[in-house]
C-alpha cells in the first residue's frame, strides 16, 4: 500500500452500493443511508484491525530496546562508564488497564492491622495483615526470583571455567572458542626475591601479554557497544518512519 493511500476495496458492503445516478427512488435512498452506515462500519473495523498490529509493533521495539540496554549496561559495568539509556515505554493512554491498578506506591497511608474482613482469610507478614491473594503473588514473586538467582549461579559456574588471567574478567563471548585462555602459572606467585632472572623475565613477558589482551577485550566491549547503539537508532528510526506513515493512513482513513 502506498504511503497515505487507503485501499478499502476488499470491503464487502462498499459493493453493495447503488450508483448515484441508480438513487431514484426514497426507497433506494434510504437503502443507500443504511448501507453507507455499513461501510462506514466496516473502515473503521479493517482501520482498528491495522491500529492493533501498529501497537503490537510498538510493544516489539520497545522490547528489543530493553533487550539491547541489557547488555548496554552489562557493557558499561566492565568498562566502568555511566551513559544515559534511551528507555521508550508505553505512555498511560496506552495501556488502559492502567486505570484500574493500583500500584503499592500510589497508596499513601499505612495497612490497618485487622484479623478478618468479611470473611477474607488475612495472613500476617512482617506484621502486617495481607489477603490470601497477595501471599500467594509474593511467593511467585519469591519463586520467580530464586530460580533466577539459581540459573545466575548456573551460569557464573559455566563462566568460570571459562574465566582467564584478565583481571578477573571474561573473554568476549564471540571470540573465547577462538582465543586461546591465558592461565598464570602457579610458579609466579613466588615472592620475588624468590625468583631467578630467567623467571622475572618470564613475568614481564606475560604481563605484557595480559595487558594486550586487556586492551583487546576493552576495544571489542567498546566496540560491541558502539554497535548496539547504532541499532537502537535504527530501531527508532525505522519505526518513526512506520509510525508517519500510519499516521497518513489514519488521515487518508477519515477523509475516505
Amino acid at each position: 500500500m502506498n504511503e497515505g493511500v487507503v485501499d478499502y476495496s476488499q470491503i464487502d458492503s462498499k459493493g453493495l452500493l447503488y450508483d448515484s445516478f441508480e438513487l431514484t427512488t426514497n426507497e433506494r435512498k434510504i437503502t443507500q443511508i443504511h448501507l453507507l452506515g455499513e461501510v462506514i462500519l466496516d473502515i473503521k473495523t479493517a482501520f482498528n484491525e491495522k491500529f492493533r498490529e501498529f501497537e503490537k509493533l510498538k510493544g516489539d521495539e520497545i522490547s528489543k530496546i530493553e533487550d539491547k540496554n541489557d547488555r548496554i549496561n552489562q557493557i558499561m559495568q566492565e568498562l566502568q562508564i555511566q551513559e544515559t539509556l534511551f528507555r521508550p515505554y508505553l505512555d498511560e493512554d496506552e495501556v488502559p488497564e492502567r486505570i484500574i491498578t493500583v500500584n503499592d506506591s500510589e497508596v499513601t497511608i499505612e495497612k490497618v492491622l485487622i484479623e478478618e474482613v468479611e470473611g477474607v482469610n488475612l495472613i500476617n507478614l512482617n506484621k502486617q495483615y495481607i489477603t490470601a491473594d497477595e501471599k500467594k503473588k509474593i511467593e511467585e514473586k519469591q519463586k520467580l526470583d530464586e530460580e533466577r538467582l539459581r540459573a545466575a549461579q548456573e551460569d557464573n559456574f559455566r563462566e568460570r571455567a571459562l574465566l582467564t588471567m584478565m583481571g578477573g574478567r571474561l573473554e568476549d563471548r564471540s571470540e573465547q572458542e577462538d582465543k586461546e585462555e591465558l592461565v598464570k602459572p602457579d610458579w609466579m606467585s613466588k615472592p620475588k626475591e624468590e625468583l631467578n632472572e630467567e623467571e622475572r623475565k618470564q613475568i614481564k613477558e606475560f604481563e605484557k601479554k595480559l595487558a594486550e589482551e586487556q586492551e583487546k577485550y576493552k576495544k571489542a566491549l567498546e566496540t560491541e557497544l558502539k554497535k548496539l547503539q547504532g541499532v537502537i537508532t535504527e530501531i527508532c528510526e525505522n519505526f518513526d518512519q512506520q509510525l508517519q506513515q500510519f499516521a497518513n493512513f489514519k488521515l487518508a482513513t477519515d477523509q475516505s
